[in-house]
């Protein structure tokens, strides 16, 4: 499996205010043009990633081996999908689609790839059949198209404010599918689970903050905004973030600032940030989950009706765990429960 690649830096980008982290009792708070936000205790020993790779082939350090990648470089290639034959085709694009048994309507998760990798591996993952078909849910995964990264690669991604990656506009290309998946196949469109990790997970906050109409819920995994974070978000949403302090990928509380071209990452802190304020939630404090040892979860009660927000970092060497996956699963279900 292949690492983050590092999408350009837009000519036309901004720099975005950065939020400056101060300690103060034990739990860390994040000012920005004078308004203070609250971060968790659990984020002090996390470390923010010095600086951006500047070649698109990098491979990360993994601290353990993975089996789930394992599992899905030999279910690639041997695991059937459901839906339609091979990949489904809008006018835009094509998709792939994974049907649980039963009838429909069915309650979908929407998985949107990384850098260089394809819709079908993400479809013939192991974790697709054990977690997501296992519990009713379809799964949708999208195809991202050719785009251009730094160090002169091309590989398939999906097109990101304050980058030059450019090309078909992809939260429209992304609202197509779930409109063609509900139309005809049985997906429920107000049942959307939108998660996906690297440039995935850039895409999924774009359409949590600028697009929060596109999905019922959002869940980003190591990855966010490029270039400049936008001055506030559309709407309330609900959305888990999930991140690994230190690894290789995105900051957690300090800018980086682009190097050989790469555009700027900006701190998932500041994305809470702007979450927060549009959900209109309280201040942030540690939550239970049933989350092993390993990961903790921040969340922000108070937040205004069918919104939520909740944090958790964890130290897995994998962005796509079960634990993570199943995580995210219970955090749907019981938001639906109670919406």
């Amino acid at each position: 499996m292949k690492s983050h690649a590092w999408p350009r830096a837009s000519t036309l980008a901004a720099s975005a205010a950065v939020a400056t982290v101060l300690i103060a009792s034990g739990l860390p708070s994040a000012a920005q043009e004078g308004v203070e936000e609250p971060v968790a205790t659990l984020a002090e020993t996390a470390e923010a990633n010095p600086e951006a790779a500047p070649e698109a082939t990098a491979e990360p350090t993994p601290t353990e081996p993975s089996e789930v990648v394992a599992a899905l470089e030999e279910a690639v290639a041997t695991k059937p999908v459901a839906g339609c034959e091979g990949a489904c085709t809008v006018t835009a694009g094509e998709y792939v689609l994974r049907l649980p048994e039963g009838e429909g309507p069915f309650p979908a998760i929407m998985l949107l790839h990384n850098a260089g990798e394809d819709a079908e591996g993400v479809a013939a993952s192991p974790l697709v059949d054990a977690v997501f078909l296992a519990k009713g849910y379809a799964v949708i995964a999208p195809r991202g198209l050719p785009k251009p990264y730094a160090g002169d690669v091309e590989e398939s991604g999906w097109r990101l404010e304050g980058t030059e990656t450019g090309g078909r506009d992809d939260l429209t290309f992304l609202e197509t599918v779930l409109a063609d998946a509900a139309a005809r196949h049985g997906i429920d469109r107000d049942r959307v689970l939108l998660t996906g990790h690297g440039v995935g997970a850039s895409l999924v906050w774009e359409a949590a903050c600028l697009d929060p109409e596109l999905a019922s819920a959002y869940a980003p995994r190591d990855g966010g905004f490029w270039g400049a974070l936008p001055e506030d978000c559309a709407a309330p949403v609900r959305l888990l973030h999930m991140h690994a302090p230190g690894a290789e990928g995105w900051p957690l509380t300090e800018a980086v600032d682009g190097a050989d071209g790469v555009a700027d990452q900006q701190p998932i802190q500041a994305h809470l940030a702007l979450a927060r304020a549009a959900n209109g939630c309280g201040e942030s404090r540690p939550i239970e989950t049933s989350l092993p040892a390993g990961h903790d979860a921040l969340g922000w009660p108070d937040c205004e009706s069918a919104s939520d927000l909740q944090l958790v970092l964890h130290q897995s060497a994998g962005h796509t765990t079960e634990v993570l996956m199943r995580h995210m699963l219970e955090w749907f279900a019981a938001g639906e429960a109670t919406n």
